[in-house]
């Protein structure tokens, strides 16, 4: 049980013998700032790669890591000394109350020794803005990729567009789908896959008249989508005799390409849009030259620095820092072998197309009327938790906490993005003649940086994850609140205290996550002490998940969630069988996620259909509704209650 105990410890256990040896052995290579002892690598990327272009100094930025560490470290300690102490206490609890015990004596317990706070719930409301519409208003997938990766990062940024019939066609999502051949195309598999997109398409943007399996021809003529079946189908008489959507409204864009060979046609459903592609002169595997159907898919990705488990050292460290650089200032590339030619990855530019109601395109590019979408995901940085220690800094000799590295480092990089949302938007408030220029690539639209916190336990650590961030903004010269914090709801403290950790973050909160992995892991090793657990399949049975899962939504919407920020639903964790998440991971929605998290661009694409047939706006709106009834009905027998106990 000991070992156990410290397997799972959050503390790092390390000797301080082997830890002073460690850094008495590297001193050495260190620059010395202040108190600090930075690694020369981190020294280098900071100042060569980091600071360039933005207007903040190395002996301010140095400085400001200083401050911090200083200024932060006690606290740090002492947060992590308290969770041990809250352990010890609940381990004792248990030692002399055996399983079975009274449920009622153990939450008065955990209430006196202050592991439990009183309700938050509806005693404030998140103030958030500057929020992008990935995060505020619409919803729909979120990728998580390690940092430490450059052409997997690139993958999973650029998956925000993904090939609908690629990912048909490449995995079992299609029932009874013919086994592949070994020629390069399988003729009775794209069949297939032609055929559930028809399917999808009758359901999610059905036409007025005719089955999509029908038709022979598609063209944008008078701001609609017309469609012709058989082989007859003359569009010289414009609308008259074609088939329209059913809600003509869906239709949104159009495109030609400058070679005028290929068609775009645009769509939406939920906020989300759909591309039907088309190649009118080659009907050799569809009658309309239908050659794909692409899917807008990963909204949002996770550029995750706390699950690159070989980021161990300052190198790796600084590898994976300049990966998120290389995102932030857009230079990140990544070579790509494809079909024996080298070619470049890069992150794929914004992407316009003519209104549905303009009069059209010039050389391929939308003149006035033009709608314009990104081309990549929005991205943000998962940083380490707060229990992590780094030797690529020292302070003292002594390794310092890495979220504060990471934090620092982090939003130095963005500056970069922020800098250039701030252009453009001076440039749009100035009334220059932007109708025909390109639109500017940028990460957020409104200049916000995105930081998702993990392993945080309790309001207090959520309260120390604030003021670090308020400190990092006045280290960057950034307005104050400009960096975002998402909330991972991962520890038993935490959502049993979810509304107070919210309300502490309320400023600057855009995103609470649940997570079975974590989330379980945490409730094994808080209860370690109090018997066997259930096995893994049965614990997502158990009512206190099925609580915690709930409970989640709950606190979210009542503290005004819906247009600031995100609920979030755990990973999909076998990325293989895509038929099994087609089938069981659109109950997240229902639950009430607005996103929720998949392993790859693929399982984005097709986790993309779940949130094109459900309206997550009007699950929200229903379930609102319900809480504040709930919340209502409770605060009234409440009040009857104490009435009642005042007169006896």
């Amino acid at each position: 049980m000991a070992l156990l105990r410290i397997l799972a410890s959050r503390t790092p256990v390390v000797s301080a013998s082997a830890r002073r040896a460690a850094s008495s052995a590297a001193i050495v290579k260190y620059k010395k700032f202040g108190d600090l002892s930075v690694h020369p690598s981190l020294v280098t990327f900071v100042e060569r790669d980091v600071l360039p272009g933005t207007s903040i100094g190395p002996a301010r930025f140095w400085a400001g890591l200083d401050a911090i560490v200083r200024g932060l470290s006690p606290k740090n300690a002492a947060l992590l000394a308290r969770r041990d102490a809250l352990q010890s206490e609940i381990d004792g609890w248990h030692a002399r109350n055996p399983a079975p015990f009274d449920a009622a004596e153990y939450s008065k317990f955990l209430h006196a020794i202050g592991y439990l706070t009183p309700d938050a719930t509806g005693t404030f409301e998140l103030r958030t803005s500057a929020v992008d519409d990935e995060i505020a208003t619409l919803a729909g997938p979120q990728l998580v990729c390690p940092a430490d990766n450059a052409r997997f990062l690139l993958n999973a940024a650029n998956a925000r567009w993904g090939s609908l019939f690629d990912a048909l066609y490449g995995t079992n999502a299609v029932p009874g789908m013919p086994e592949a051949t070994k020629a390069r195309y399988c003729a009775a598999r794209g069949a297939a896959v032609h055929a559930e997109a028809h399917d999808l398409l009758d359901d999610l943007f059905p036409l007025s008249d005719c089955p999509w399996a029908e038709v022979t021809g598609l063209v944008a003529s008078g701001g609609e989508l017309c469609a012709t079946r058989g082989a007859t189908g003359d569009y010289a008489r414009g609308r008259e005799g074609a088939a329209g959507l059913r809600d003509p409204s869906q239709f949104v864009a159009h495109s030609t390409s400058k070679d005028g060979a290929e068609l775009s046609l645009l769509l939406r459903r939920n906020g989300l849009h759909v591309e039907l592609v088309l190649r009118p002169g080659d009907t050799s595997r569809h009658p309309a030259g239908l050659v794909d159907v692409r899917l807008e898919s990963a909204l949002s990705t996770i550029v995750d620095l706390e699950d690159s488990a070989c980021t161990v050292d300052a190198e790796d460290k600084v590898a994976a820092y300049a990966n998120w650089l290389g995102l932030m200032n857009r230079s990140l590339s990544a070579p790509l072998l494809k079909e024996g030619v080298l070619t470049e990855r890069r992150l794929a530019p914004p992407r316009t197309w003519a209104s549905a109601a303009s009069g059209g395109e010039e050389g391929g590019v939308a003149a006035e009327g033009g709608v314009t979408l990104p081309g990549q995901a929005l991205l943000l940085c998962r940083n380490v938790g707060m229990h992590m220690m780094t030797d690529a800094v020292l302070a003292c000799g002594r390794p310092v906490p890495e979220h504060f590295v990471d934090a620092l480092v982090t939003a130095a990089c963005a500056v970069h993005d922020t800098q250039r949302s701030r252009e453009a938007l001076i440039q749009q408030r100035r009334g220059g003649d932007t109708a025909r220029q390109a639109p500017r690539a940028v990460n957020s639209a409104v200049g916000s940086v995105y930081v998702v916190k993990p392993k945080m336990h309790g309001p207090d650590e959520c309260a120390h994850a604030v003021q670090l961030f308020s400190l990092v903004e006045k280290v960057l010269g950034l307005p104050e609140e400009t960096i975002k914090l998402g909330l991972m709801d991962e520890e038993r403290r935490t959502s049993l205290n979810l509304a107070a950790c919210m309300r502490e973050m309320q400023g600057r909160l855009f995103f609470v996550n649940t997570g079975f992995l974590d989330r379980t892991a945490d409730e094994i090793h808080t209860s370690m002490a109090a018997g066997a657990v259930l096995p893994k399949k049965r614990i997502k049975e158990a009512t206190w998940f099925g609580a915690y899962e709930s409970g989640n939504v709950r606190a979210a919407l009542l503290s005004g969630v819906v247009g600031r920020a995100q609920i979030g639903k755990g990973m999909w964790a076998e990325p293989d069988d895509m038929a099994a998440m087609l089938a069981t991971k659109g109950a997240q929605l229902t639950a009430g996620a607005s996103t929720a998290w998949v392993p790859s661009p693929t399982a984005a694409t097709l986790h993309a259909l779940h949130y094109l047939r459900s309206s997550v706006a009007e699950i929200h709106s229903a379930a609102l509704a319900e809480a504040t009834e709930e919340q209502r009905a409770e605060a009234e027998a409440g009040t009857a209650g104490a009435a009642g106990g005042g007169r006896r």
